[in-house]
């Protein structure tokens, strides 16, 4: 995923441009709200963990920085009430290392980090 070299070299960015920055260059191919809500949380969790080495922490803390950035804006506002299920699931404090491994490798759903 070309998401990756983008999201280690505008780490230090902040997240509003950080946020643009990975959505211009994912809707190359990419442009629906849906690919660019994708990318961006992945792109979040990317630059969170080069930080925080606690997987777990890393990707409740990026959940929590994308639903805070893409709640407002009404581009994602449908992407949002359907996409980001499984990230409020995971984000509850019970969620373990295991459930967070799910999605982290793919297999929470069907191998997308956001699913239709």
């Amino acid at each position: 995923m070309r998401m990756l070299p983008v999201a280690v070299y505008f780490k230090d960015d902040p997240i509003d441009s950080f946020l643009k920055t990975v959505h211009d260059i994912s809707a190359i191919t990419h442009a629906h709200p849906r690919a660019k809500l994708g990318c961006g949380i992945y792109s979040l969790l990317v630059r969170e963990l080069m930080v925080n080495k606690d997987k777990t922490g890393a990707y409740r803390t990026s959940v929590t920085q994308a639903i805070d950035f893409y709640k407002p804006l009404p581009e994602f506002s449908e992407e949002l009430r359907h996409s980001t299920y499984p990230f409020h699931r995971y984000r509850r404090p019970e969620a373990g290392t295991d459930q967070v491994d799910r999605i982290l490798c793919g297999h929470a759903r069907g191998g997308h980090l956001v699913s239709p």
